[in-house]
């Protein structure tokens, strides 16, 4: 056999096993001669006469196919969290995304098709909704879903033991979900020496909450501060929370 055109057969063999005799960047050149760069994660399929090379190039004549890349559909599987209990307005999305391409963008729409930022901060209303994902190459997946709404009756508080009243419009507001069940309420807040730094009555989240100021308004620094909740007829619960600015 012509030992230069063994050693041609030799580096086109080591290159289809994965490994370059000289380094260089892979090519394609088709019938008219010009060539084009095969990119990470591509496959190009071509037809012709066997490898030629020149000064350590090698390339393949022939007619070149159309470059295309393995890919994944775009997958999502949703699972919904219902609310606590009736009226608490607390249920929830858990995504699961089946695709390993880049980032993605989730969008839900109510039935009026106004977006939602509740994906976000997880307070969730019953309803219809439809929820949208798009990843970085522009694969797009749509589904229509209704959270059921919980007729269990909410005959208990929950008190989220911290907030961050710092403008961006996330867990401004001290909440303590449920209390607007119980309307003849009480919050009193104080500081770790027992100072009464702020309290009002008729806690709702909505209308009365504690925004992480004193009864004057002046804006308190961030800690850890306790709280007294009174209802009629049940225990005043007591517990700490901390403020983050």
């Amino acid at each position: 056999m012509n030992g230069s055109f063994a050693t041609y057969i030799y580096i086109l063999l080591a290159q289809l096993a994965g490994f370059s005799a000289f380094a260089q960047t892979p090519y394609v050149v088709n019938a008219a001669g010009s060539s084009s760069h095969i990119p990470l994660g591509y496959f190009a399929y071509n037809i012709g006469e066997p490898v030629i090379g020149t000064a350590g190039n090698y390339y393949t004549q022939g007619f070149l196919q159309p470059n295309f890349k393995v890919l994944s559909a775009l997958t999502v599987s949703l699972t919904i969290v219902n609310e606590r209990c009736e009226g608490s307005n607390d249920a929830s999305l858990v995504i699961s995304v089946g695709n390993n391409v880049g980032h993605y963008n989730y969008l839900l729409f109510d039935a009026l098709g106004d977006t939602v930022n509740s994906l976000v901060n997880g307070h969730l209303s019953p309803g219809s909704y439809t929820f949208s994902a798009t990843d970085s190459i522009g694969q797009s997946y749509t589904q229509h879903l209704v959270v059921p709404e919980n007729h269990q009756a909410c005959d208990l508080i929950h008190v989220h033991n911290a907030f961050s009243p710092n403008g961006d419009g996330l867990n401004e507001v001290f909440v303590i979900d449920g209390i607007e069940n119980f309307p003849n309420n009480k919050v009193s807040i104080f500081n770790r020496w027992g100072q009464d730094l702020w309290n009002q009555s008729k806690y709702d989240n909505v209308n009365t909450f504690w925004n992480g100021q004193d009864k004057s308004g002046n804006k308190l620094v961030s800690g850890t501060y306790f709280y007294i909740i009174e209802i009629d007829g049940k225990n005043p619960l007591k517990g700490w929370v901390e403020l983050t600015r």
